[in-house]
């Protein structure tokens, strides 16, 4: 099975079982009427990865980064990834974590991702 296989059917299984921080996004995306893919799979030169949130309209990607992105194993696959998104893509990449999730108020978030677009470097909330 290929990489790019084995992600495809990886990402299947997170949009069936998604971490409880993603599923908070999805609804106040939901609630805001703004249109995404959930697990984005990328394929780069060989180099494939997927991504939480990919937002069409805006060529926004998003990351909901849970405590493991402290590791330096995935901060590791986190630089590799905004690498691709960035350089590779040239979408732009907003990181939150799962407390910014939570907490974030819709319009709040509106204002975030409307924000983030036209922006060629990592966005990550305050």
């Amino acid at each position: 099975m290929s990489k790019h296989a084995f992600l495809t059917e990886r990402a299947s299984q997170m949009k069936r079982r998604p971490t409880g921080a993603e599923s908070v996004f999805a609804q106040k995306l939901d609630n805001l009427e703004i249109k995404y893919e959930e697990q984005w799979v990328v394929d780069y030169k060989g180099i494939a990865a997927i991504y939480d949130f990919y937002i069409p309209t805006l060529r926004l990607l998003v990351e909901v980064d849970g405590g493991y992105h402290s590791t330096e194993t995935q901060k590791q696959t986190d630089r590799i990834k905004t690498f691709i998104a960035e350089q590779r893509l040239k979408r732009d990449l907003l990181r939150l974590t799962n407390e910014q999730v939570i907490a974030i108020s819709d319009e709040d978030l509106r204002q975030l991702i409307y924000g983030a677009k036209g922006k060629r470097h990592q966005v990550r909330a305050s």
